[in-house]
Protein backbone atom coordinates (compact mmCIF):
# COMPACT_ATOMS: atom_id res chain seq x y z
CA UNK A 1 0.00 0.00 0.00
CA UNK A 2 1.62 3.34 -1.10
CA UNK A 3 0.45 6.74 0.61
CA UNK A 4 -1.65 7.04 -3.24
CA UNK A 5 -3.36 4.22 -2.35
CA UNK A 6 -4.23 5.92 0.71
CA UNK A 7 -5.13 9.20 -0.26
CA UNK A 8 -7.74 7.14 -2.59
CA UNK A 9 -9.03 5.75 -0.09
CA UNK A 10 -9.34 8.83 1.92
CA UNK A 11 -10.07 11.55 -0.21
CA UNK A 12 -10.97 9.09 -3.38
CA UNK A 13 -9.51 8.94 -6.50
CA UNK A 14 -8.43 12.05 -8.67
CA UNK A 15 -11.03 11.88 -11.11
CA UNK A 16 -13.83 11.87 -7.79
CA UNK A 17 -11.39 13.54 -5.21
CA UNK A 18 -14.18 14.28 -2.47
CA UNK A 19 -17.28 12.42 -3.24
CA UNK A 20 -16.78 9.40 -1.32
CA UNK A 21 -14.88 10.89 1.67
CA UNK A 22 -13.85 8.49 4.72
CA UNK A 23 -13.62 10.42 8.25
CA UNK A 24 -10.78 9.00 9.79
CA UNK A 25 -11.12 10.45 13.44
CA UNK A 26 -13.43 13.20 12.37
CA UNK A 27 -10.97 14.82 9.82
CA UNK A 28 -13.87 15.05 7.10
CA UNK A 29 -16.65 16.63 9.11
CA UNK A 30 -14.47 18.97 11.24
CA UNK A 31 -14.46 22.75 10.75
CA UNK A 32 -11.83 24.04 9.49
CA UNK A 33 -10.65 27.32 11.18
CA UNK A 34 -8.99 29.00 7.93
CA UNK A 35 -11.68 28.40 5.55
CA UNK A 36 -14.81 27.69 7.50
CA UNK A 37 -15.64 24.39 5.50
CA UNK A 38 -15.43 21.03 6.39
CA UNK A 39 -11.98 19.80 6.30
CA UNK A 40 -8.80 19.38 8.96
CA UNK A 41 -5.76 17.96 8.15
CA UNK A 42 -4.98 14.56 9.59
CA UNK A 43 -2.28 15.67 12.06
CA UNK A 44 -5.24 18.07 13.41
CA UNK A 45 -7.73 15.39 13.63
CA UNK A 46 -4.94 13.16 15.26
CA UNK A 47 -3.77 15.85 17.48
CA UNK A 48 -7.62 16.67 18.58
CA UNK A 49 -8.24 12.81 19.71
CA UNK A 50 -4.78 12.16 21.16
CA UNK A 51 -2.77 15.61 21.73
CA UNK A 52 0.25 13.60 22.93
CA UNK A 53 0.89 12.33 19.56
CA UNK A 54 1.09 16.03 18.15
CA UNK A 55 3.85 18.52 19.02
CA UNK A 56 5.64 20.99 17.06
CA UNK A 57 7.79 19.28 13.92
CA UNK A 58 11.04 19.10 14.93
CA UNK A 59 12.19 17.85 11.47
CA UNK A 60 10.56 18.42 8.12
CA UNK A 61 10.55 14.84 5.12
CA UNK A 62 11.13 15.01 2.07
CA UNK A 63 9.35 11.92 0.53
CA UNK A 64 6.62 11.15 -2.47
CA UNK A 65 3.46 9.90 -1.63
CA UNK A 66 3.94 6.74 -4.05
CA UNK A 67 6.56 5.03 -1.26
CA UNK A 68 4.88 2.06 0.48
CA UNK A 69 3.98 2.92 4.02
CA UNK A 70 5.61 -0.12 5.75
CA UNK A 71 9.15 1.21 4.25
CA UNK A 72 8.38 4.93 4.76
CA UNK A 73 8.23 4.07 8.30
CA UNK A 74 11.14 1.68 8.25
CA UNK A 75 13.16 4.40 6.81
CA UNK A 76 12.00 6.77 9.89
CA UNK A 77 12.51 4.19 12.60
CA UNK A 78 15.95 3.70 10.61
CA UNK A 79 16.89 7.47 10.32
CA UNK A 80 16.11 7.45 14.32
CA UNK A 81 18.11 4.55 15.64
CA UNK A 82 20.84 5.50 12.98
CA UNK A 83 21.08 9.19 14.89
CA UNK A 84 20.59 7.82 18.26
CA UNK A 85 17.07 10.33 18.99
CA UNK A 86 14.32 9.37 21.08
CA UNK A 87 11.30 8.64 18.89
CA UNK A 88 8.86 9.58 21.72
CA UNK A 89 10.77 12.94 21.01
CA UNK A 90 10.42 13.32 17.12
CA UNK A 91 7.54 15.15 15.39
CA UNK A 92 7.94 14.95 11.28
CA UNK A 93 6.30 17.43 9.30
CA UNK A 94 4.99 15.09 6.38
CA UNK A 95 2.73 17.12 4.02
CA UNK A 96 0.35 13.74 3.75
CA UNK A 97 -0.62 14.61 7.12
CA UNK A 98 -0.33 17.95 8.13
CA UNK A 99 -1.35 19.64 4.84
CA UNK A 100 -4.98 20.10 4.93
CA UNK A 101 -5.61 17.55 1.93
CA UNK A 102 -9.14 19.39 1.11
CA UNK A 103 -7.28 22.52 0.24
CA UNK A 104 -4.84 21.15 -1.72
CA UNK A 105 -6.56 18.42 -3.17
CA UNK A 106 -9.49 20.75 -3.91
CA UNK A 107 -7.52 23.20 -6.38
CA UNK A 108 -7.84 26.01 -3.98
CA UNK A 109 -4.94 28.47 -5.01
CA UNK A 110 -2.20 28.01 -2.72
CA UNK A 111 1.53 29.55 -2.65
CA UNK A 112 3.00 26.02 -1.96
CA UNK A 113 6.37 27.80 -2.69
CA UNK A 114 5.91 30.56 0.01
CA UNK A 115 4.29 27.68 1.56
CA UNK A 116 7.14 25.61 2.05
CA UNK A 117 9.68 27.81 2.71
CA UNK A 118 8.31 29.00 5.50
CA UNK A 119 7.67 25.93 7.05
CA UNK A 120 11.08 24.17 6.62
CA UNK A 121 12.86 27.74 7.60
CA UNK A 122 10.57 27.20 10.95
CA UNK A 123 11.86 24.06 11.43
CA UNK A 124 15.25 23.62 10.30
CA UNK A 125 15.67 19.98 10.11
CA UNK A 126 15.05 18.40 6.41
CA UNK A 127 15.45 14.43 6.37
CA UNK A 128 15.11 13.19 2.51
CA UNK A 129 13.47 9.60 2.52
CA UNK A 130 14.84 7.95 -0.84
CA UNK A 131 14.04 4.69 -2.51
CA UNK A 132 17.16 4.14 -4.18
CA UNK A 133 20.76 6.52 -5.23
CA UNK A 134 20.20 5.18 -8.42
CA UNK A 135 18.82 8.17 -9.77
CA UNK A 136 17.77 6.79 -13.23
CA UNK A 137 15.12 4.19 -10.93
CA UNK A 138 14.19 6.73 -8.14
CA UNK A 139 11.15 7.42 -7.22
CA UNK A 140 12.54 10.26 -5.40
CA UNK A 141 15.15 11.98 -7.66
CA UNK A 142 12.41 12.01 -10.85
CA UNK A 143 9.75 14.45 -8.85
CA UNK A 144 11.06 18.25 -9.42
CA UNK A 145 8.89 18.47 -6.31
CA UNK A 146 11.51 17.01 -3.68
CA UNK A 147 14.73 18.13 -5.58
CA UNK A 148 13.04 21.97 -5.19
CA UNK A 149 12.87 20.71 -1.40
CA UNK A 150 16.30 19.75 -1.29
CA UNK A 151 17.80 23.46 -3.01
CA UNK A 152 15.12 25.35 -0.65
CA UNK A 153 16.41 23.73 2.38
CA UNK A 154 20.11 23.97 1.73
CA UNK A 155 19.51 27.70 0.70
CA UNK A 156 17.54 28.15 4.40
CA UNK A 157 20.76 26.76 5.93
CA UNK A 158 22.87 29.06 7.47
Amino acid sequence: TTFADLADLLWGPPEARFCNTVDFLGHASAVNDDTGAPGVSLREAIGAKNPKHVGDATTFISWTWRFKVKQFIEALKNYCVGNDLDMSQIFTWICFFCNCQFQWLSGTPQDGVETFGETVKKIGNLVCVVDTYKAKESLYFSRLWTVFEVFIALSCAG
